[in-house]
């Protein structure tokens, strides 16, 4: 796994708890084990949006957390801001979110967070799509936000 690292000119724009949701939702699934959740930290950037592994931090003693804190987060996923395709809602669980990217790769993630609204994060990659990709429109409906690039 690649390690977080600001790219030269990037910015961090937000960032929040995330899971990140593999396979089919439900609770069914996740006691078969066809579902994997994994505790990330989401950050959202000038250039991509990046999901980095969450750090733990083990009752071991205020060295070792010093030690953790200093280490690079691993990285589980990135989206360059220009791949978005689109950003769904889910239906029945409301701090679910799911991320299409132009080649088709699907990315569905649950804020976990005390704070972290979706809509705060929509409106934020959102922004940050606009801004990094001049040109590109976005189409807003109940349940999504579709990107438009000219062709």
């Amino acid at each position: 796994m690649e390690k977080f690292k600001r790219q030269p000119g990037e910015t961090v724009l937000l960032k929040g708890s995330v899971a990140y949701i593999q396979g089919e939702p439900g609770l069914k699934n996740f006691l078969k084990g066809k579902t994997t959740v994994t505790e990330c930290t989401g950050i959202l950037t000038s250039k991509r949006f990046v999901a980095c592994k969450k750090r733990k931090f083990f009752p071991w003693g205020p060295l070792i957390w010093l030690f953790i804190v200093l280490s690079k987060r691993k990285i589980v996923f990135a989206i360059p801001l220009g791949s978005f395709a689109s950003i769904q809602y889910d239906k029945e669980a409301k701090k679910h979110l799911l991320f299409k990217t132009s080649d088709g790769s699907e990315y569905r993630l649950a804020w976990t967070g005390l704070f972290d609204k979706p809509e705060k994060w929509v409106r934020a990659i959102t922004d940050a799509v606009l801004e990094s990709s001049p040109g590109t429109k976005s189409q807003a409906t109940e349940v999504s936000v579709d990107f438009v690039r000219p062709s």
